[in-house]
């Protein structure tokens, strides 16, 4: 088996066509491998891109080990499942600085692998590198929602997907993708959720500018300053000794030293903690935030939070 596999590889090494532009990039350091063998065990045709003339010769050896390393394990399944056929192509993608390999492999289904690099720092790249410390739970958030719109479609529970999942960049979108019949089995062709990288948006706090409160050990949050990040306008009512927070699809009032959070209307809510006021501003405990504004939060080692909405 091996020595079968090795021989495909220095096959498809042996044709180089320069692929020189792809959704109006240049991409001059891509080349074409054309690949092409018929075996008694599975017939194999296509091509797949191999990097050469690159400014660092030891990340495009190391971004062309990837590329063998994932057609030979495709090539590996395929024989063990005794497919008859196995055709490759790729597309190349990008987005500023950053290039996405998409290599395509169908066989006894359709699947893709991705490969996504930065062009300054050759090196690797996840989608918590594109989207923040918070990605995962936001593209679960937004894959999720959009499957149970499509119940019908999507008649599998949705599990989410971790930082390995494959993804590629195209101009502003990061593109999640999916192999055929991996969301559903009534889901055919590879699919994918487009998230405008734009439109996420990140506001980090820093462990200097929280304070936590002893015994409970809760994080107040300067409620302002997360507020403006997100678009919501907050207005001081020195009457009611108050906070009116006004945003689309959201009125809500927070009032100081009272456990009153009031949403849209609604009944009063209360949290862990009352709305405090320090050094002339309005803290609330981080819940607020998840709770009346639907954001997502992540605390790094040093103490720092990263709030994301999109």
């Amino acid at each position: 088996m091996k020595k079968f596999i090795l021989s495909i590889v220095f096959l498809f090494c042996l044709f180089q066509i320069p692929v020189y532009a792809q959704n109006n990039y240049k991409f001059d350091f891509i080349f074409e491998n054309k690949i092409q063998l018929d075996n008694k065990n599975i017939e194999v045709s296509g091509k797949l891109p191999y990097i050469d003339k690159f400014k660092n010769n030891d990340f495009a050896k190391t971004i062309n080990q990837e590329i063998t390393s994932i057609y030979k394990k495709k090539l590996e399944t395929a024989i063990s499942q005794k497919t008859k056929s196995l055709k490759i192509d790729y597309q190349v993608k990008a987005g500023k600085n950053i290039v996405s390999l998409l290599l395509y492999f169908t066989g006894a289904k359709k699947e893709i692998e991705t490969i996504n690099f930065n062009l300054q720092s050759c090196e690797f790249i996840s989608i918590s590198d594109i989207l923040g410390p918070n990605a995962i739970d936001l593209v679960n958030k937004i894959i999720k929602d959009d499957t149970i719109k499509s119940s019908k479609k999507y008649n599998l529970n949705f599990t989410g997907i971790d930082n390995e999942h494959n993804f590629y960049i195209d101009d502003n979108n990061l593109v999640i993708t999916f192999d055929e019949y991996e969301l559903s089995p009534a889901v055919k062709n590879i699919q994918k959720f487009n998230i405008k990288i734009s439109s996420v948006i990140n506001k980090s706090i820093d462990e200097n500018d929280y304070y936590i409160t002893k015994p409970y050990n809760l994080k107040m949050i300067p409620l302002r300053e997360v507020c403006d990040a997100f678009g919501y306008k907050s207005i001081w009512n020195v009457t009611s000794y108050s906070v009116q927070i006004i945003g689309k699809n959201l009125t809500a009032n927070v009032f100081v030293n009272r456990n009153n959070y009031i949403k849209n209307n609604q009944s009063p809510q209360t949290l862990e903690s009352v709305p405090q006021i320090k050094n002339g501003k309005v803290y609330v405990p981080i819940s607020f935030f998840t709770e009346y504004l639907n954001l997502l939060y992540s605390v790094d080692e040093n103490g720092t939070i990263t709030f994301t909405n999109y």
